[in-house]
């Protein structure tokens, strides 16, 4: 069975000298997913007070904003959900992070070992989830009723 689950965490962006997003990354206790050597995405429960005074103490001009409401998160889980994100994208199915277009729009990517997850723009969550259900219904994809709270191993090793 293959399940699509909205995921409900705080999405933290930081931007620094990349020892400064090092030090961010390493105080905080949820993902961090690393866009640039001088740009992370920040992702869990969280809030931004966890992480902005570690940037801060080694880059003066550190930009730490939560950016939650830009986002929508989506998870794909089950054995076929690597033959999911083969239907939507284009972006490798290897696990680890990755970055590119899935279901037509801008995404940060995290596969699992049984489980893709998708950051999307917020502007394009509901368009995402509507191809998602319409280009996996062969693969038996089903709807989850209601979020789950983030949960990824930074590693892409699973939840």
């Amino acid at each position: 069975m293959l399940e699509l689950i909205p995921v409900s965490a705080n999405v933290i962006a930081c931007l620094a000298e990349p020892s400064a997003v090092d030090a961010a990354a390493a105080a905080w206790r949820g993902t961090a997913l690393r866009i640039a050597p001088d740009e992370a995405m920040l992702v869990g429960n969280e809030a931004t007070e966890a992480v902005a005074g570690a940037a801060a103490a080694l880059d003066a001009d550190a930009l730490v904003a939560d950016v939650t409401d830009g986002w929508a998160i989506w998870r794909i889980e089950g054995r076929e959900a690597a033959a999911a994100l083969e239907r939507l994208s284009q972006v490798p199915v290897e696990r680890g992070f990755a970055q590119g277009r899935v279901a037509g729009a801008p995404a940060k990517v995290v596969v699992e070992s049984d489980a893709v997850v998708l950051l999307v723009p917020a502007m394009s969550g509901e368009a995402v989830r509507e191809r998602i259900a319409a280009d996996c219904r062969s693969l038996g994809i089903r709807e989850s009723p209601g979020p789950r709270a983030w949960g990824i191993d930074p590693s892409g090793a699973g939840a």
